[in-house]
């Protein structure tokens, strides 16, 4: 889906407003899944060996 976004070129003509919420969406995604994986694996940083 996002390499018919580009390769189309339809991301010419987004106006601001819509780049700026897709770029918050991303962002939202992303850290839902770093909390996700970091409640699963109950540590910060590493995992139990």
């Amino acid at each position: 889906m996002l390499v018919e976004f580009m390769r189309s070129g339809c991301y010419r003509y987004l106006t601001i407003k819509q780049a700026w919420l897709l770029f918050l969406v991303g962002t939202e995604v992303t850290l839902w899944f770093f909390l996700g994986e970091t409640i699963g694996k109950m540590h910060l940083v590493g995992y139990k060996v």
